[in-house]
């Protein structure tokens, strides 16, 4: 390699040094403060979280699944809360506990 290669490649990487370097200025400092943005009446319920709802006028306790990937509603919970079906919607779960 000649030494017009060497200064040349010098060159790109003292560039590209100078870019990152600068690339890093002027971030803005992250605040990690936390900030309450509301509450949930949470019960425990036989080592199971809950939470009142209410729909429609009618109320009833709700299980808080953190783990789960998806919100349901049991067939009996739906009917006592009036909620209308859409069969475009409908999904069978299936757990240890049998399907629902």
């Amino acid at each position: 390699m000649t030494s017009a290669e060497w200064a040349g490649r010098a060159k790109r990487c003292l560039a590209l040094l100078t870019l990152l370097l600068l690339a890093r200025c002027g971030q803005p400092t992250i605040d990690c403060t936390q900030t309450v943005v509301t509450t949930m009446p949470l019960r425990a319920q036989a080592g199971l979280l809950t939470v009142p709802i209410g729909v429609n006028g009618r109320r009833l306790q709700f299980l808080v699944d953190t783990g789960a990937e998806r919100t349901t509603i049991a067939e009996a919970a739906a009917d006592q809360l009036h909620l209308p079906r859409d069969a475009r919607f409908t999904s069978v779960s299936k757990g240890v506990g049998g399907s629902s």
